[in-house]
């Protein structure tokens, strides 16, 4: 019988408890002792309960937040074991360069030295980093069920030309397939095959994303002066992409764009050269403008760089950090013992919308003993985990004499053997056994114990102070154990589990390393037999953050519900016989009594009662509890939600650009202005059109850099912006791209547009008609809607329109009131004049026939006219008469001698506005102003 004592009692800090796995187990004929030491623990119970209860977050913490990056003045010590997918704390940050353009940080993702980098991740995506560090691309995996020849499928963001690929997978066979169609999101695959259920593995780097400045355009350009030839030779930074070279010709004298001329089917390029050839040669010294991207102007430009350090021994600060902070980071600063990543990110408004994205990576992790050669090697084998946590100085905190050694390499024996896991009819090769986990110092030991024995459907005991462990695999039976053991006593044989302590259907979550070591659930595990046998369908939540396999989780699954189960129960008194007996060792049991004929039985516990009897606790067992399931359901193949992601902003399609006559607007003061109303594809993409999105568009001139340009948004997509400081006549280029609140998406293609102003003459008048009435024709027309329409002009005659003759009435009305004097007809003639000077295209005529009783002013009064001698001419005065009149003075400009009649109507009177008075309404003062030479006297008229 093993010998324990009371140490064990703080042995990794575990609770002391009879449940396998769970927790420790004690043997000791130190009774005494123990309970003297367990009276000690309890004058600390509520410090241990406190303790307890921030290891349980701690543990919480390190499996939800495994690829988190944070930061906080404390934060625990991680240690990662096998592979997992991993960030850490920000040990530190800062900012240089000449306007602090440039963030570093240290990213501490292990505290230990690890066995290498394999991916990085910026946010949720796989990034390709070149040998400098610069991160030049992600990459993305989307996954679909395939049962026929052909299909096409939606991913979810929209790819970059010329990167996707895909697969059938059928069990282990992957048939490529040929991608046929991509058209943004919608991409289709031929070349599989038709009625066998497979999965289609759709692999791209997408378009656009948040942490790289993506074709920003920066639309590069050069020019050249044609000579006399009508040609000129243009270098280029680059070979130009395809379809991005866009050329116009500008006249040199005027700084204009030459007639908004086009010149692009005159440009012919060989690699980095433009040849301009075939213009005439009289436009020689007029310069060419290119305007074009190269590979790497329209491809990602990065901003971030990652070097990464495993924390080897001898390793040397990062150098870039000590030119950046000197005396801040130091050639002391070299990391040994700890694994991070020195990130560099440069400040972009396109790379960073929405701060700083997570980092994280795949590690290959600890280096952890293995008693079986005694070398150190980094391992995916849960057993020498278990060794790594329980030695560790800041986790178990055991000398190594407290792990029993050679049960360690048993187990790991046991977990390193190579087994076939058939998922869907794909065989997958591999260990029995593997295991992948983040361990944080603080949180107990026991869970980390725990989930490590849970990945190798196995327990953990300490046994004589020390740990032992038992993997879930056959275990050959040690001895027999028969009536010879029994000692006097009661024996319990118990048929079966409890039913409430049963279970047939598992489900529960894990980190698949398929899925980027995400946490999903894993195909539910039932058995319709023994729900068949229970009437019910009893289920149980097994969580296992340790495995990062389905198939093996749901092996795991399968092993603890059949060993739940199976078979009987013995408790038994034994003899001194039983003293060399430790659990989980297999016994064969021969108690004919009991109809116990070598049937296999596993040892759960070993006790001693105070009458100095051991007691044996016993389940039994078989091989079949441990065998591989033949078939396991692989995992969902389409783990990502159906929604698009955030990140990702598809294209704008359709950019198109409109000017002219239908695109001129009426400012407030009156003035028409030409504008240029661009459009594309309204965007349905709803972190587009939400709030926080749109479509931001630029434009300039096609003569001037792109850092000339001006910027305009669409709030929301709303699918056109209007323009209006444009010229007439000048070319422009334009190109658009669409933004979410988290992200910016790809430019499109530069557009080149001529802006053409008013090409219209202004419309005919219309309804152009005239009436005569007391003394007045009234000549009316019908309003013009055109947007530029400035006024009317009314004529005599039609000829010389535009010419040096006056027009009779020129302005914006909608009639013209005009004094008529003789009886007669009359013609007139009426055309529109735009804001530029074009006239209406024909000329609206209008007749007026005006009557001897239409002369007859409105308001007429007759008024007696008294005579009165005038001292200049020695007239006798006026005889009383008759004159028309109510506002104005009338002037009698021909009276020369007295011999002349004395009626005003015998004399040509003017009419001009009252000067000595205005008589205003019928029965007022006239007066009259004689306008002969001599001394001017006035005669009132009354």
């Amino acid at each position: 019988m093993p010998d324990g004592g009371a140490a064990i009692i703080s042995w990794i800090g575990a609770e002391i408890g009879g449940t396998m796995g769970a927790a420790m187990m004690m043997y000791s004929v130190e009774i005494a002792a123990t309970v003297a030491v367990v009276s000690s623990v309890a004058v600390t119970a509520d410090q241990q309960r406190k303790q307890k209860n921030q290891s349980r977050d701690a543990y919480n913490a390190s499996l939800r937040d495994r690829y988190v990056m944070v930061r906080g003045a404390t934060e625990p010590r991680q240690f990662v074991l096998g592979r997992q997918r991993v960030s850490g704390p920000i040990a530190f940050l800062g900012s240089t360069g000449a306007h602090r353009e440039k963030l570093c940080m240290v990213v501490l993702m292990a505290a230990h030295q690890i066995d290498g980098f394999e991916r990085y991740y910026i946010g949720d995506e796989v990034a390709t980093v070149d040998g400098a560090g610069n991160v030049i691309a992600l990459q993305r995996t989307d996954e679909f069920a395939i049962s026929t020849a052909a299909a096409t499928v939606t991913i979810t963001a929209e790819p970059a030309s010329g990167t996707v690929s895909a697969e059938a997978v059928y069990g282990s066979t992957a048939v490529p397939l040929t991608v046929t169609a991509v058209s943004g999101t919608s991409i289709s695959v031929a070349g599989a095959t038709a009625g066998t259920v497979g999965t289609l593995v759709i692999t791209y780097q997408p378009a656009s994303n948040p942490w790289m400045q993506q074709a920003t355009g920066m639309d590069l350009q050069a020019s050249g002066v044609l000579d006399s030839s009508g040609n000129c030779t243009i270098a280029l930074a680059g070979e130009p992409v395809v379809d991005s070279v866009r050329a116009v010709l500008s006249n040199n004298q005027t700084g204009q764009d030459y007639q908004a001329t086009d010149v692009l089917a005159n440009v012919s390029i060989t690699g980095a050269t433009a040849f301009v050839s075939g213009l005439s040669g009289a436009m020689a010294g007029y310069p060419v403008h290119i305007t074009y991207r190269t590979e790497a102007s329209s491809a990602s430009v990065p901003r971030m760089r990652i070097r990464a350090y495993t924390g080897a021994p001898g390793q040397a600060a990062d150098a870039a950090l000590m030119a950046a902070f000197p005396g801040i980071w130091t050639g002391l600063h070299t990391l040994t013992d700890t694994a991070a990543l020195v990130v560099e990110c440069d400040y972009d408004p396109d790379a960073f919308p929405g701060g700083l994205p997570n980092i994280s990576a795949v590690l290959r992790g600890a280096l952890l003993f293995d008693p079986r050669d005694g070398a150190t090697r980094w391992s995916e084998n849960p057993a020498l985990m278990c060794r790594y946590v329980a030695t560790h100085p800041l986790l178990g905190m055991q000398p190594g004499s407290a792990v029993a050694d050679a049960n360690i390499a048993a187990q790991a024996t046991v977990c390193d053997e190579v087994s076939a896991y058939v998922l869907s009819g794909r065989v997958h090769t591999r260990p029995r056994y593997t295991a992948g986990l983040v361990v944080k110092a603080g949180a107990r030991p026991a869970d980390y114990l725990n989930d490590l024995c849970d990945a190798m459907a196995g327990e953990w005991v300490v046994v004589d102070g020390q740990l032992r462990l038992r993997a879930g695999a056959p275990v050959t039976p040690l001895q027999t154990l028969d009536a010879s053991w029994l000692a006097d006593g009661e024996i319990t044989v118990q048929g079966h589990a409890a039913l409430a302590a049963s279970f047939n259907a598992v489900t529960g979550k894990f980190i698949d390393e398929d899925r980027h070591y995400r946490e999903l659930d894993y195909p539910a595990v039932r058995s319709a037999t023994y729900i068949d046998d229970d009437r019910a369908e009893l289920p149980r939540e097994m969580s296992l953050p340790a495995v990062p396999f389905s198939g093996q989780a749901q092996q795991v699954a399968a092993v603890r519900m059949r060993r739940q189960r199976w078979g009987r129960r013995l408790s038994l008194p034994c003899n001194m016989r039983a003293f060399a007996v430790e659990p989980f060792d297999v016994l064969q049991v021969q108690l004919d009594r009991f109809g116990l004929a070598g049937q296999q039985f596993e040892v759960l516990d070993a006790q001693w009662t105070p009458g100095g009897i051991i007691r044996l606790e016993l389940q039994e067992t078989d091989a079949s509890i441990w065998a591989l399931g033949s078939s396991f359901a692989a995992a969902d193949p389409q783990p990502r939600p159906t929604l698009p992601s955030p990140w990702y902003v598809p294209s704008v399609q359709g950019l198109a650009a409109y000017s002219g006559t239908a695109e001129l607007q009426t400012q407030a003061d009156g003035t028409v202005v030409s504008t240029l109303r661009i459009t594309w594809t309204p965007i349905a993409d709803r972190y587009v059109v939400e709030s926080g999105g749109g479509v931001e568009v630029r434009y300039g001139l096609a003569t001037e850099p792109e850092s000339t340009w001006r910027t305009v948004r669409a709030p929301e997509a709303t699918g056109t912006v209007r323009v209006a400081d444009v010229y007439d006549g000048r070319m422009y280029l334009i190109k658009a791209r669409a933004y979410s609140a988290m992200a910016k998406g790809p430019w499109s293609a530069t557009l080149l547009h001529a802006v053409v102003g008013k090409q219209a003459p202004p419309s005919n008048v219309a309804s152009f008609a005239a009436s005569v009435s007391k003394g007045r024709a009234v000549w009316s027309w019908a309003v013009p809607v055109d947007a530029d329409w400035d006024v009317i002009e009314i004529r005599a005659t039609n000829a010389d329109w535009g010419g040096a003759s006056a027009p009779l009435f020129r302005g914006r009305a909608s009639q013209w009131a005009e004094v008529v004097t003789v009886a007669g007809t009359l013609t007139r003639y009426a055309r529109h004049v735009d804001t530029t000077g074009n006239v209406s295209g024909a000329t609206a005529t209008a007749v007026a026939t005006v009557l001897a009783g239409d002369l007859v002013q409105d308001g007429a009064t007759t008024y007696t006219w008294i005579a009165y001698a005038n001292s200049s001419d020695g007239s006798s005065g006026f005889t009383t008469g008759a004159w028309s009149g109510q506002t104005y003075l009338g002037v009698a400009t021909n009276k020369t001698s007295a011999t002349e009649g004395t009626n005003p109507a015998d004399y040509t009177w003017s009419l001009i506005k009252g000067e000595q008075g205005d008589p205003g309404t019928p029965g007022g003062t006239l007066v009259y102003k004689n306008t002969v030479a001599g001394p001017v006297t006035y005669s009132t008229i009354g």
